[in-house]
């Protein structure tokens, strides 16, 4: 014999996904902020460069805002690293892993870089350690050099979500052409 669920069950089930649906909101909505507010690409005097600047504080300002919001408690590192798997979704030939507290840049056949990993709390620098492989990535990928400082943030965020719950998604900020309308 099944048992139905009571009201108080089925509220609290209710309640939980409201409560998913509105983190999951307003994670879109900071992120989103935060890509608004950094310069945009090509406002350097380098302009087919890597941004790692403007990558490290995106980055950094979204883990440090996420990181306390995440339904299920999750670590800023575990976050990084599944961020991080946005490079190999622009190349398949490129991995990052975590490993013996480094982040390790993989190339066919070789490392790339390595650089140890920040403390776990630290996003500001978790930000800054992933912007440096992200960096390290460009320089050895075409792929992800055509993909860009704005494709890589785009990536790195697709990679994070994706690991998040159905619900949860990244929202780039949409361009306004040069006359503002």
């Amino acid at each position: 014999m099944r048992r139905r669920p009571t009201h108080a069950r089925a509220r609290h089930s209710g309640a939980c996904h409201v409560r998913r649906s509105r983190v999951a909101r307003l994670i879109r909505l900071i992120v989103a902020m935060v890509c608004v507010v950094t310069p945009a690409p090509g406002a350097r005097a380098d302009q087919r460069g890597f941004d790692t600047a403007r990558v490290a504080a995106v980055w950094g300002a979204a883990l440090a805002f996420m990181a306390p919001r995440t339904l299920e408690p999750l670590g800023i590192p575990q976050m990084a690293v599944w961020g991080l798997s946005g490079i190999t979704a622009l190349d398949p030939d490129i991995t990052v892993q975590e490993q013996s507290g480094k982040l390790v840049l993989f190339g066919p056949n070789r490392v790339i870089y390595a650089t140890p990993a920040p403390p776990a709390g630290d996003a500001a620098k978790w930000g800054m350690a992933c912007a440096a492989v992200a960096a390290q990535a460009f320089r050895a990928s075409s792929a992800i050099e055509r993909a860009g400082t704005g494709g890589m943030i785009r990536s790195f965020f697709d990679e994070l979500f994706n690991h998040f719950d159905p619900y949860s998604r990244y929202v780039a900020p949409a361009t306004r052409p040069p006359n503002g309308r």
